[in-house]
């Protein structure tokens, strides 16, 4: 009663109750992977950085197998520029739903991915063998137009990202 209590507050942009809430829904069932990755959750949209990440950990601890848990924190890692952390998650969601997926004819899609061979490797892993096509975001499209918006990427990372590509299967880029 108290998880649904606090996902209503949370509906309703009453972010303190909703804390509040999901914390004597806790208090009742301290295993509970579910309420300990809400309440992060609810925490980081509280701003409330450092404790948000802890209970998000603590319900992966509880709970590795969730790809709802590892998605929160590729959100939350993404939104603190935190990219590496967040690709590691979003490895972790796309192996995971992948697995879900085999042989049912369904497949994982991505809009575009950052341009390192990072992204070739989630293509990769979301791809379950079928290569359609990737679409890359370098931001700009001349290093002097990167570099004058602050987008980290040099010919180079693009033109290895592009091998990358191609060596691991796709054509259309």
């Amino acid at each position: 009663a108290y998880a649904n209590l606090s996902n209503f507050y949370r509906e309703e942009g009453n972010l303190s109750e909703a804390a509040r809430m999901m914390r004597r829904a806790l208090e009742l069932n301290p295993r509970s992977s579910y309420y300990y990755a809400n309440l992060g959750v609810i925490l980081i949209q509280q701003r409330d950085y450092m404790n948000g990440e802890k209970l998000l950990l603590k319900a992966l601890e509880l709970d590795p197998n969730s790809p709802d848990i590892h998605f929160n924190l590729a959100q939350f890692y993404l939104s603190s520029r935190r990219g590496f952390d967040a690709y590691t998650q979003l490895s972790e969601v796309l192996r995971r739903l992948s697995a879900q997926l085999a042989g049912t004819g369904v497949a994982v899609s991505l809009p575009s991915l950052r341009v390192d061979p990072s992204g070739v490797e989630l293509a990769r892993m979301a791809s379950s063998g079928r290569k359609s096509g990737l679409t890359f975001a370098p931001e700009a499209g001349t290093q002097r137009l990167r570099d004058v918006i602050n987008k980290n990427v040099t010919e180079d990372q693009l033109a290895d990202t592009i091998r990358a590509a191609f060596s691991s299967g796709w054509r259309r880029l």
